[in-house]
């Protein structure tokens, strides 16, 4: 019975899906895990979905050549870009899914190249991988049981798809470094690097970004839990989810008092050329606000020693991100008293405010600052 009513139910929307390439597709069996994908980054990387994305491009000499270099992590989905012989043209890839559920879950295994890796996809477009560690080195296909002329049985596995838990990249978070470890541009210059340094103990891309959460896997399995697909750190709570990876603390002084700020990720923090990190701070006494200085965290690029576009950058104008598993201090000379109210708040400018007035285009909303990590603390007697 289970296995009749499941073919009822599910294999027509798999049918009405029409493309197997598309994530609507996978929508059929998944639609916990799509509804949390189309609000991702990913589903909106392109032009047609990242105003920031769209920014740039507008001002890339590659759009006025006729070749869109960006394809091969930005839209991934659509194979008429992923060569870059072509322009993006606005379609229902480019609006909904330019990195598709099966950009991720096909990555076979990624080249290592100076000026960035490359994701080399696996050929069959109907296996998928996936990371259990009770099913790792196994592979899951569709198999049904079926007793007294098939009206009683069960099923495992997917009538759509084979599932593939033998690729360690799954496991380790290199799928993600295919398109996040780092770009050079045609200098040979190093825009943005990462600067991935994993420690025993230290968790993956995948654990830290895409947590285990409530919600069924896919409508055959009711009741379990899945990894959280909404992946997109430019929104206040994917942003929060991130400060348990930040320590912030403070430590009298005869003058005042320092700040050590520790980012125990395996990563760099605000790599990206257009990112802005801050670290804010306030004292409250006696109803009152005393704003403590800001610090700031970047990696300004450009030439002859002027900021420039990442294309035509060819050295490092400042460079004050923060390493991984880096500590840093800071001293404030700002005495405190009994009773006082110390605030602090590590966040982030998805695109640094002053950059964005130099850049027809950014909305006002990506230069908004996004909290990471906030701690407070009243001053004892």
């Amino acid at each position: 019975m289970k296995t009749f009513l499941f073919s009822l139910l599910v294999l027509p929307g798999i049918l009405a899906a029409g493309n197997p390439q598309s994530s609507h597709t996978c929508q059929a069996c998944h639609p916990t895990i799509y509804r949390e994908y189309s609000r991702s980054i990913h589903a909106h990387a392109s032009i047609y979905g990242d105003p920031v994305h769209r920014a740039i491009w507008n001002l890339h000499p590659d759009r006025k050549a006729g070749r869109y270099s960006c394809g091969h992590c930005h839209t991934p989905s659509d194979p008429a870009l992923t060569q870059g012989k072509t322009l993006p043209k606005e379609n229902s890839i480019q609006r909904e899914e330019p990195i598709a559920c099966q950009s991720c879950h096909r990555i076979s295994r990624i080249e290592h190249h100076a000026r960035a890796d490359r994701i080399i996809y696996r050929p069959e477009t109907k296996t998928f991988y996936a990371a259990d560690p009770q099913r790792k080195g196994s592979v899951l296909r569709y198999h049904k049981t079926a007793f007294l002329g098939g009206l009683f049985g069960g099923i495992s596995g997917s009538p759509f798809h084979t599932v593939d838990y033998d690729n360690e990249l799954y496991y380790n978070g290199g799928v993600c470094l295919g398109c996040h470890s780092h770009k050079q541009n045609a200098k040979g210059f190093t825009i943005c690097d990462l600067g991935v340094e994993r420690r025993p103990g230290d968790k993956s891309c995948i654990q830290c970004h895409m947590p285990k959460t409530d919600g069924p896997l896919a409508n055959q399995k009711p009741g379990t839990r899945h990894a959280y697909h909404g992946s997109n750190l430019h929104d206040p709570e994917g942003t929060k989810r991130m400060g348990k990876y930040i320590d912030l603390n403070y430590h009298p002084t005869k003058d005042g008092f320092i700040v050590v700020l520790k980012n125990t990720a395996p990563h760099t923090l605000f790599a990206q050329p257009l990112r802005l990190g801050e670290l804010r701070g306030s004292l409250y006494r006696n109803g009152q606000e005393i704003p403590l200085p800001s610090r700031k965290f970047f990696r300004r690029i450009g030439q002859d020693g002027h900021p420039t576009p990442p294309w035509l950058a060819d050295s490092v104008l400042k460079d004050s991100t923060i390493r991984a598993h880096e500590s840093r201090t800071f001293h404030y000379r700002t005495s405190l008293k009994p009773g006082d109210l110390l605030t602090l708040t590590l966040g982030y400018h998805p695109v640094d405010p002053a950059m964005a007035k130099k850049i027809p285009g950014i909305p006002k909303e990506a230069t908004r600052f996004l909290p990471i990590r906030q701690r407070s603390w009243t001053i004892a007697p």
